[in-house]
Parts: structure tokens; sequence; C-alpha cells
């Protein structure tokens, strides 16, 4: 079966963007897909992952469009560090990747003109716009998948009410073309039920990659301190994990590690509590690189705050701390998807997060079960591995062109 992907993200770019779309592909080519994706320029991304790049299926060409069709690039020549840009909303819709649509469209239409189905991964939703214009174009199957929501984004600010308006048209527009729509969350699945009634929505969480852990996983004596781990971007306003750090200021004995993108603001704050030497800031790290830091730790740490679009979050770093097998410190809303996924696991602390007092409790118990040597661990559940998601994905885009 031969895809004509969109995907704005792919390695070497690096993130959950590319991660996704390259696990997909990655073991559907194992299943026999093959094809095209079209991506973005390089340069268009700042985060960069080259280890990702062996990876890539020989049974799928990689096509770049020309730079420079991002505008966030010039944003971040004038102001270094900026890792998000949420006010772009108010002049990009659906997003600040809107430039790419066109020159993506074009290229993917001369690449590939007879595939069996379109598919793209959003966001960017930008990409399910270029998606779904080839597929009309081309008389194919369309088929989208969805890390995040695109009309109830938490991450996303409150627009205006015709900002809103827009949007919400421009995702139906484009959905309602589709045969399939895969979502990662089931909150996601219900916004595409009611933007996408005739399409078939079917949950497809993300995963992990016993691959891309290290062999074998060390083991700890009782006396070192606790070790906590973060992986992906600390926003400053945005799932910012305060009482974590304030937490750590109580507990002499404990250490926090984050592999990912951070604000200024994390430095003010962990200068001001004068925890700068049990606090290690690693930066964005490959993927493996950040995976193997994380085995070498005790603790796995999730923040999701408290605002009400957020019960339907998942973060993809959950899935990963569920293939390590470790503690998990989950600092999310008691309601939430998160938290309903996590109850299942023994290994999981679930406390609310912005309480202060409870993560230091919670810590607190986590360091004496340490160093009573009883921190609990799990088998990795298979159902969560990727090449198990990739095959349900197969089986799905299979169902889509035979009907």
């Amino acid at each position: 079966m031969r895809i004509l992907a969109f995907n704005f993200y792919f390695p070497p770019h690096g993130g959950p963007g590319a991660l996704r779309p390259l696990k997909l592909l990655k073991y559907g080519a194992e299943l026999g897909l093959e094809g095209m994706v079209i991506a973005a320029a390089e340069m268009d991304y700042p985060i960069i992952d080259e280890s990702l790049l062996s990876e890539i299926p020989d049974s799928f060409e990689i096509l770049r469009t020309m730079e420079n069709l991002d505008p966030l690039r010039f944003l971040r020549r004038k102001k270094q560090g900026v890792i998000h840009a949420p006010r772009s909303d108010y002049f990009f819709l659906p997003d600040n990747k809107i430039w790419w649509i066109h020159p993506a469209l074009k290229l993917g239409l001369l690449a590939e003109p007879k595939p069996d189905v379109v598919w793209a991964t959003c966001p960017p939703y930008s990409a399910a716009i270029a998606a779904s214009r080839a597929a009309k174009k081309l008389g194919a199957p369309l088929a989208l998948d969805f890390r995040d929501s695109w009309t109830k984004n938490p991450n996303r600010p409150e627009l205006p009410p015709i900002h809103r308006i827009i949007n919400r048209r421009k995702a139906k527009k484009a959905v309602s073309m589709a045969g399939l729509i895969t979502c990662v969350y089931h909150s996601i699945c219900d916004e595409m039920a009611e933007l996408a009634p005739d399409a078939k929505i079917a949950l497809l969480p993300n995963g992990y990659d016993p691959e891309d852990f290290p062999a074998k996983i060390p083991e700890f004596s009782t006396d070192d301190p606790l070790r906590i781990f973060y992986l992906g971007t600390i926003y400053p306003d945005l799932n910012y994990p305060l009482p974590v750090l304030e937490a750590i200021e109580q507990e002499s004995n404990v250490n926090l590690t984050i592999a990912g993108r951070y604000p200024e603001r994390l430095m003010r704050d962990i200068e001001r509590l004068g925890i700068r030497e049990r606090v290690e800031l690693k930066g964005y790290l490959p993927r493996r690189e950040a995976l193997a830091l994380a085995a070498n730790c005790d603790i796995m740490l999730i923040y999701i705050d408290n605002r009400p679009l957020n019960l339907g979050q998942i973060t993809s770093k959950t899935y990963e701390y569920l293939g390590l097998g470790k503690p998990i410190l989950a600092c999310v809303p008691p309601l939430g998807e998160a938290a309903k996924l996590l109850k299942n696991f023994p290994i999981a602390f679930i406390i609310p997060p912005g309480n202060t007092e409870q993560t230091t409790n919670t810590i607190a118990k986590l360091l004496k079960l340490k160093q009573s040597g009883n921190l609990p661990d799990i088998e990795p559940p298979e159902k969560y591995q990727r090449k198990t998601q990739s095959r349900r994905w197969v089986e799905l885009l299979l169902e889509l062109v035979a009907k």
C-alpha cells in the first residue's frame, strides 16, 4: 500500500511531532507500507535529532519543501531561546505553519500522483489542510492523525470569537473529508466525532519503542539521593512544575534532572530556592540519550496543570515512562485522562498539580521507599509498544482503502 504522507516534522527533526510519524512508518513498512513523505526543510525547525535518521524505512522517500516557510524562524532570530509563541495564533490560522501548505501540496502532487491513501499527522494543523487538498485532487482516501486537539487545544491562547469561528470552519472543512481519523486521546476522539461525524474515529495512543531503551536498567544504592527525571519542554506559563521545585528545596536528599528545553523563569526559580546544585539542566537531547539518562534515575515526573482543557491530556512521555517500568510521580488533574490511565499501574503516584505540601509529602514517601529498597516497578505493557500501535494503524488504513 502506497502512502502520500504530509508530516511537517520528520527526522532529523526531533521531538514528539517527528517521533510519532517516524515510528508508525518504521513498523508499518515491515507490514508492507511504502510511499512518500513530504516534510519541512531541516532548518525550519530548531530541534534536531540526527540519531533518528537511521530508523527511516527504505521503502519511504523523504522530500522537503524549501526553507523559510516557518514564520517562527524570524522570531527566533530576534529573540534567542524562544520556545513557545502562542500569540502567533492571532495572525496565522489554523497555525503558524500556514506558509507550508501550498509548497507541500505542490510537491506532494508531483512526487506521488497515485497513492492508495493520503495521510497527515497534526499538529501543525496546516498539514491536515495540505493532505485534504491533495486527497481531493488525487481522488484518494484521506486519513488524519491528531496528537493534539485542533479547536480545544489547551496550549493555544483563548482566541477572539471571529478567530474561533474561522479556526473551527477550517478544521471542519479539512477533517470532514477524512475517512479515518486516529487520535491519541479520548477527548480528541470526541472533538473529531463532532467535526467529522461520517469518519471512522479510532483511539491510537502514543507508545514506547523498546529499541530506544538501554539494554540493561542499572541498579542503584539505597544510600544515593532520590533522582527525579523530567523529559520534555517546560513552558514558562504552561505545565510549570513550581511545586516540585519547592518540594526539592524541602528535601535535601533529592535531585532533579531535566532533559528538554526550559524557560529563563526556571533558572530564576532554581536560584531563588537555592537548589542549583541539585538540579541538572541537560537541555534537549537525542531521544535515546535522554531515555538512557532516564534509566539512570529513580522517579519519572509528569506535570499537567489544572486548566479545564488539560483534563483530556496525556503527554507522550507517559508511555515511555511506562516502557521503562519505573515509578512515576504524576502531578496531574485527578479527573483527567492521564490520571485514569495511570491509576491502573502500581508504579504511579498521582497527586493534584499545584499542591506543594502534597508534592513534598509524596516525594518524602518515595525517598523512604528508595532507602528501604522498596521502590515499585512493573513489566512494561506490550499494548503500548510502538510496534503494536503501528500494526493497529495499518489495519485501519487497509480497511479504509478496501472501502
